[in-house]
Order: C-alpha cells, then sequence, then structure tokens
C-alpha cells in the first residue's frame, strides 16, 4: 500500500513538472483566438454542467403548459 501511495506521489509530482515545463518554455497558446485543447473543453463543459444540476435542484417552472403558451413559444422561435 505504501508503494502505492509513493508512486501516486511521484506520478503527480511528474505531472507537475511537465506543467512547469511547458509553461515556462511557452509552449501552451495563451492567445484569445487560440482553440482550447480537447481536455480543456470537456473539463469545462464538466464544470458547467455540475454547477447548473447544482444551482437548478429545486427549481420550478412558473410558467404552466398550455396550448396557448405552446403557441406563443412557437411564433416567438419563428422569429
Amino acid at each position: 500500500m505504501k508503494r502505492i501511495i509513493l508512486t501516486a506521489l511521484r506520478l503527480i509530482l511528474f505531472l507537475l513538472l511537465i506543467l512547469g515545463v511547458t509553461a515556462r518554455l511557452g509552449w501552451s497558446p495563451v492567445s484569445a483566438t487560440a482553440v482550447p485543447s480537447h481536455w480543456e473543453s470537456a473539463f469545462s463543459q464538466a464544470v458547467v454542467q455540475a454547477s447548473l444540476s447544482c444551482r437548478a435542484r429545486g427549481l420550478i417552472n412558473p410558467i404552466r403548459s398550455s396550448n396557448e403558451v405552446l403557441s406563443q413559444g412557437s411564433e416567438d422561435f419563428k422569429m
């Protein structure tokens, strides 16, 4: 068990070292028009979903569903 923990700590330190070297050498794109990497997009989407799920818990829609409301929504959508 001790060996697994030490290996995990070494892996974390190695990843931090790689991250630091990458940042120090300027290999990470920082321009405003740079396309985010796949992991960055996936991570941010997961954070947004978790935040919305947490904040939306217990909310109730104040508008009751009816034919009038649905037809008005359909007209708004068409515009």
